[in-house]
């Protein structure tokens, strides 16, 4: 019975880490691809604002070559004057313009990556100082 848990903790874990490692690594790709592709241009915001767990947030669209796309950002509703109608300034990856930000936002993610490095040994060192053997 020992054994099983043993397995069945050990399994859980590894499928933690690998889905945590999935959705950091996936963000970082994308925030890479969007650093090394980046085109500007204008968005404007469209009648959707929104709130997801005590955050608010925007919705914009832009062109590019014809096609239409759709974004979000974050609203800040103490300090930002905008309203719908309004245009902003958009980030995206020339290659895949589904991967866009608003210019704001681009800037506040670029200044946050530091952070990434030391977050992600952590992830991975505290498990083991946890089950290590004595």
């Amino acid at each position: 019975m020992k054994k099983i848990k043993y397995y069945i903790s050990y399994s859980f874990g590894i499928v933690a880490i690998l889905f945590i490692s999935y959705l950091v690594i996936g963000g970082f790709i994308k925030k890479q691809s969007l650093g090394r592709n980046i085109e500007y241009a204008k968005a404007i915001i469209i009648d959707h604002f929104y709130t997801i767990r005590y955050t608010d947030f925007f919705s914009y669209k832009f062109s590019v070559n014809g096609q239409e796309y759709h974004g979000s950002g974050w609203h800040y509703p103490d300090s930002d004057t905008f309203s719908v109608g309004d245009t902003i300034r958009v980030v995206y990856d020339k290659v895949n313009p589904d991967n866009n930000k608003t210019y704001r936002d681009y800037i506040y993610s670029q200044k946050e990556s530091p952070f990434i490095i030391p977050v992600l040994i952590l992830m991975v060192l505290l498990p083991l100082w946890r089950y290590r053997k004595k």
